[in-house]
């Protein structure tokens, strides 16, 4: 992987964390690829090593909000995060055209790199106890950051619902578009539980984001999107993914994770 760090491929770390720990078991089979299995106190994550994405992100009650499947189309093979190259595909469950190295384990932090096979894209997730954390390391041109899934393991937009930083609240069968006022970040919930999904988008711009339910299948949800345009190229660029233990925890949740991934912090 030129022009990146040295990385260490780490063995097997536990079946499951302790209190405040992230746990990891390399090159578990996850819907047709060889993938990481991160279980932290909050959620589990698969992220598919060929393509550099989550293909599943599950809650503490077993709730996938992603549900990846390598067939289909929004209801399954679309679906992914953070899906940021159109169209070759890049950092999208499925894809084959990247690898992928741990670059460090412990029980405070898993760091994974991954580099496309062109040498011309890379990217970094930290995942933490909390959420997870990605830095886009390389970009030869524009991309985007989406939230492709199935809300609450099951995407029923009448009864869901986005919270964006404007305050404005929507069903999730309503579609938008505009760009987010900074800090940019939105949440999605579903009304018969309270854990919600927030996403942060730490380097706030002022490219157009969006969302719009596909086919009442799954969120498409976009930072620097605007249907099949990509609006963001800078590097780094940082973004975080976490679940919530309710609207008013999502609030604090990425208040703290803008602080804590402030330049330099971490």
């Amino acid at each position: 992987m030129a022009g990146l760090p040295a990385l260490l491929l780490l063995p097997f770390f536990g079946a499951g964390p302790a209190a405040g720990q992230v746990t990891l078991t390399d090159n578990v089979d996850w819907e047709g690829q060889s993938s990481c299995k991160i279980v932290t106190p909050t959620a589990t994550y698969y992220f598919h090593k060929q393509g550099a994405g989550f293909a599943s992100m599950i809650d503490i009650d077993g709730r996938d909000w992603i549900g990846y499947r390598p067939f289909g189309g929004p209801d399954g093979q679309f679906r992914g995060i953070p899906n940021l190259v159109h169209p070759e595909g890049h950092f999208h469950p499925g894809g084959m055209a990247c690898s992928s190295r741990i670059a460090s384990a412990d029980a405070a932090k898993v760091t994974i790199v991954s580099e496309c096979q062109d040498n011309q894209w890379a990217a970094r997730w930290d995942v933490f106890p909390q959420n997870a954390h990605l830095t886009v390391l390389r970009a030869p041109r524009t991309y985007w950051f989406l939230y492709e899934g199935s809300l609450a393991g099951k995407f029923e937009p009448e009864q869901q619902y986005v919270v964006r930083s404007s305050g404005q609240r929507t069903s999730a069968a309503e579609s938008w578009e505009g760009d987010l006022p900074g800090p940019e970040w939105v949440y999605f919930g579903d009304n018969r539980i309270s854990r919600v999904l927030y996403l942060v988008h730490h380097d706030d711009d002022d490219a157009i984001d969006s969302y719009w339910p596909m086919q009442g299948q799954m969120t498409v949800f976009g930072f620097g999107r605007l249907r099949l345009n990509t609006f963001m190229e800078a590097t780094p660029n940082r973004f975080t993914i976490g679940f919530a233990e309710s609207e008013a925890a999502a609030r604090s949740a990425i208040e703290e994770a803008l602080g804590d991934h402030a330049a330099g912090s971490r």
